[in-house]
C-alpha cells in the first residue's frame, strides 16, 4: 500500500536506496537479500509500479551473465584453468621469471573473457603448488595474478558483470566497449607488470632462480591428468570460441549481445544433455546469487 503523499517521494527514494547499500556495504548481511529488500520496497511503496517491473530490468545484461557464466562454469568442471596453467608452467620449466611475467599476462587474458573470481580461484592455487614444488614464496606471484586478473576484467564488456551493465545501459557494442577500455587496461597492465617486477626484481633474480635451479630435477605433472572431462573441455571451448566472435560480430549479424553469448552456451546445454547428463547440474554450477542481486539493483536505480 502505497505512503501518504505527504511524506515526499524523494525522501522515501533517498531513505531505501541509502538504507539499501549501507546492507550491502556491511559484511553482516546477505548481498542479493539486501538488493532484493530495497527492490520489493521500492515496489511496496509506489516509487515503482508493479507493471514497470519487467521493463526496469535490463535483461541483455542479466542473458549475457548467463552465457558467460554457463560457459566459465563448464570449463571450470572440465578442468580448463588447472591444465592451461600447467601448459604454461611446463613451456618455459617453471622458471620464475617468465612464470612471473606470464602467469600474470595468461590470468589477465582470461579474466577478460570469464568470471574474474572463477580465474583467480584455479590459477592461484596452481601456482602455489608448482612454486611449493620449488620452494618459492608463492606470494609475489599470487599478488601478480590477483592484480592482473582485476585489470584484464575492465578490458572488455564481458570481463566483469558491471561491465556488462554499463556497455548495454548505453548501447554499446562489444567492439566499442573494446576500443574504449582495452588501451587503457593493456597500458595499466604493462605498468603494473614493470612496478612489480621492478619491487621484486632481487627476489626473482636471486633467491628465486638459485632456489629453481637447484630444484631443476622438479617434474612437474602432465597437463592431461588434469583435464576432468575432456568431451566437456573440448565442447566449452569451442562455445567460448563462439561466444567471442558472436560477440565481437554481432552489430553485423544483428543480434542482441545476450543471443550471442547464450546460443554458444546452449551448445552445452545440448551436448550435457547427449550423453544423459543432467541439465540441472549444468545449471546448478552457476551462481545464481549474482542474478538476484543484480536484479534487486535494477529494480532499485
Amino acid at each position: 500500500m502505497p505512503l501518504p503523499l505527504s511524506l515526499p517521494l524523494t525522501v522515501i527514494i533517498a531513505g531505501v536506496f541509502a538504507g539499501t547499500y549501507a546492507l550491502i556495504l556491511s559484511d553482516r548481511f546477505h548481498k542479493p537479500s539486501a538488493a532484493i529488500l530495497g527492490a520489493t520496497l521500492m515496489v511496496g511503496t509506489g516509487v515503482l509500479k508493479s507493471t514497470d517491473i519487467i521493463g526496469a530490468i535490463n535483461w541483455t545484461a542479466l542473458g549475457v551473465l548467463l552465457g558467460m557464466f554457463i560457459i566459465a562454469s563448464s570449463l571450470r568442471e572440465a578442468g580448463f584453468f588447472e591444465w592451461i596453467g600447467l601448459h604454461l608452467a611446463r613451456s618455459v620449466d617453471a622458471h620464475p621469471i617468465m612464470m612471473y611475467i606470464l602467469l600474470p599476462l595468461m590470468t589477465a587474458g582470461m579474466a577478460s573473457l570469464l568470471d574474474i573470481v572463477t580465474v583467480a580461484l584455479f590459477v592461484v592455487p596452481l601456482t602455489v603448488e608448482v612454486l611449493d614444488g620449488l620452494e618459492i614464496d608463492p606470494v609475489p606471484f599470487v599478488v601478480a595474478e590477483v592484480l592482473a586478473a582485476n585489470i584484464g576484467g575492465v578490458a572488455t564488456m564481458v570481463g566483469d558483470p558491471t561491465n556488462i551493465i554499463v556497455g548495454s545501459s548505453l548501447g554499446l557494442s562489444f567492439n566499442e566497449f573494446l576500443l574504449n577500455t582495452a588501451p587503457t587496461a593493456l597500458a595499466i597492465l604493462g605498468l603494473n607488470l614493470l612496478i612489480l617486477y621492478a619491487r621484486n626484481h632481487r627476489f626473482l633474480h636471486r633467491e628465486a632462480a638459485l632456489k629453481h635451479s637447484k630444484n631443476n630435477g622438479l617434474l612437474l605433472r602432465n597437463p592431461r591428468e588434469l583435464v576432468k572431462d575432456s568431451g566437456l573441455l573440448r565442447v566449452s571451448l569451442v562455445s567460448l570460441l563462439l561466444a567471442v566472435a558472436f560477440l565481437v560480430a554481432h552489430q553485423a549479424l544483428d543480434v542482441s549481445p545476450a543471443l550471442a553469448t547464450l546460443l554458444p552456451a546452449s551448445v552445452i546445454l545440448v551436448y550435457e544433455s547427449s550423453r544423459s547428463s543432467e541439465v540441472k547440474h549444468v545449471l546448478s554450477r552457476i551462481n545464481w546469487e549474482v542474478f538476484f542481486f543484480f536484479g534487486g539493483l535494477f529494480l532499485l536505480v
